[in-house]
C-alpha cells in the first residue's frame, strides 16, 4: 500500500506543493450533481478585484484591499457539498476469525446505508486491514478507490468526482 507520510507543505501564488514525494493529493474532477452554482458579479469569477487602496503600506504584509463588492462566497462558485464518513472498524473484533469474522458484512451495510441520500465522497477508516473488503461489503468497489495509508488507516474516495494526482 501507498504511504501517506508527513511532510512540509509550501503554499504560494501557484498553489501548494509538498516536499515529501510520497504524499497523495486528491483533485476534484467534476462538480457533484448536488452542487449549487452561485453566479458571480464578475466576468471572471476567480479574478481578484481590488479597491485600489493599499493596506499596511510599507510593512511586510502590505497588500491591496479587496473591492467592497468582491467576496470569496461569490468568487469560488460556492455551494460545493462534500460527504465524508469516518469509521473505526475495530478490525480485530469485527473481522477477526476468532470473533465475528465480518459479522455478515455489517460494516459494509452501514456504510452503504449512509450513502443512500447522497454518495459518500470520502471515507476514512481506522483499524482497517483491508479497505477493499470494506468497499466490497458496501457494494462500492466499482465507484470508490481506496488508499491504504499506514498503521491500519485507509482512505477511500469517489472515483467519478475525485482522482489521485499523478495517477493518469
Amino acid at each position: 500500500p501507498s504511504a501517506l507520510a508527513s511532510g512540509v507543505e509550501t503554499c504560494g501564488v501557484g498553489g501548494c506543493r509538498s516536499e515529501n514525494s510520497q504524499d497523495h493529493v486528491l483533485l476534484q474532477l467534476n462538480s457533484p450533481v448536488r452542487t449549487k452554482l452561485v453566479q458571480s458579479h464578475s466576468a471572471n469569477p476567480f479574478a481578484w478585484q481590488t479597491s485600489g487602496n493599499t493596506a499596511a503600506a510599507g510593512q511586510w504584509c502590505e497588500g491591496q484591499e479587496p473591492a467592497p463588492e468582491w467576496s470569496l462566497k461569490r468568487s469560488c462558485l460556492g455551494g460545493l457539498d462534500i460527504k465524508v464518513m469516518t469509521y473505526n472498524l475495530f478490525w480485530w473484533n469485527l473481522f477477526g476469525q476468532q470473533f465475528q469474522n465480518g459479522n455478515g458484512g455489517s460494516a459494509g451495510k452501514l456504510i452503504q446505508a449512509s450513502g443512500v441520500d447522497a454518495p459518500l465522497d470520502f471515507m476514512v477508516f481506522q483499524e482497517c486491514e483491508d479497505s477493499n473488503r470494506v468497499l466490497r461489503d458496501a457494494g462500492l468497489e466499482a465507484t470508490h478507490a481506496a488508499l491504504g495509508i499506514q498503521h491500519a488507516i485507509a482512505l477511500a474516495y469517489r472515483k467519478d468526482a475525485w482522482r489521485l494526482e499523478g495517477s493518469d
